[in-house]
C-alpha cells in the first residue's frame, strides 16, 4: 500500500495521503486486533467450521471429512446405544478418535480464521478512521492525520464512531462484509467512498489475499 500511494501522488496527492496513513494504520491494527483473531481462531476449530468467511479456506476437505466423522457418530450411537454405558463406549471407540483424526485438518484451517480476522479488522478500522477524518473531521486534532487515541479530541466520539461503522462490516454473527457492490454481503454504498468500493481495497478481498490458501 506504501508503494501504491507513492505512485499515486503523481495523480491525487491528497488520496496518496490517505493511502499511506491506512497503510500504517492496517499494519497496527493486526497486533491491536490479535486477540479477537485468536479467539475467532479457538472458535472455529471448536465449531469446525468458518466464521469470519467460507472462500479460499481449507474447508472445502473438511466438510467431507465433517460429514465422514457426523455419519461415524450416529453409527456409533445406533450400535452402542443411547444408555450410560452406549454413550461411554460410542466417546470411547469413536467420537474421540475421528477428533484426532480430524483435527489437523481442523487446525490449518483455524489458521487461516486466525489470519483473515486479523488482517479483515485491521484494514476495515484503518478504512473506518478514513471515513471518520472525512466525515466528522471535528473529532480529530489536525496536528497530522496519524488516527489515534491520543490524536483524538473526543474520545468517547471516536470509540462511537468507530464501534458503529465496524458493525457496517461484520454481521451480527461473525460473517463478514464487502465493500465491493453487487453482492448479498456487500456494505451499504452510502457509507463507502468510491475508491473504498474497490476491489484491491476491500477488507476481506485483502485478507483473503493474506491466508496460507491465497489462490493469488
Amino acid at each position: 500500500m506504501l508503494l501504491r500511494a507513492r505512485n499515486m501522488r503523481r495523480h491525487d496527492k491528497a488520496r496518496a495521503k490517505e493511502i499511506m496513513w491506512e497503510a500504517i494504520e492496517t499494519y497496527i491494527y493486526q497486533y491491536v486486533y490479535t486477540f479477537d483473531a485468536i479467539k475467532a481462531s479457538l472458535r472455529s476449530l471448536r465449531l469446525n467450521r468458518p466464521v469470519l468467511d467460507s472462500a479460499q479456506m481449507k474447508y472445502d476437505s473438511n466438510i467431507k471429512q465433517g460429514q465422514l466423522a457426523a455419519w461415524a457418530e450416529h453409527m456409533g450411537a445406533k450400535i452402542f446405544g443411547q444408555g450410560k454405558v452406549g454413550s461411554i463406549l460410542n466417546t470411547g471407540f469413536v467420537k474421540a478418535p475421528v477428533a484426532a483424526i480430524t483435527f489437523p485438518l481442523r487446525a490449518l484451517a483455524a489458521g487461516d480464521e486466525l489470519m483473515k480476522t486479523a488482517v479483515f479488522k485491521a484494514r476495515a478500522a484503518a478504512m473506518i478512521n478514513s471515513r471518520i477524518m472525512r466525515e466528522h473531521p471535528e473529532v480529530f486534532e489536525r496536528m497530522d492525520n496519524f488516527t489515534t487515541f491520543a490524536g483524538a479530541k473526543d474520545i468517547e466520539k471516536y470509540k462511537e464512531l468507530s464501534k458503529k461503522y465496524m458493525r457496517e462490516f461484520i454481521t451480527p454473527e461473525g460473517r463478514a462484509r464487502t465493500t465491493i457492490q453487487g453482492f448479498d454481503n456487500s456494505v451499504a454504498s452510502k457509507s463507502l467512498s468510491p475508491a473504498d468500493k474497490l476491489t484491491i481495497n476491500d477488507p476481506l478481498a485483502t485478507a483473503r489475499r493474506m491466508t496460507f490458501t491465497s489462490p493469488c
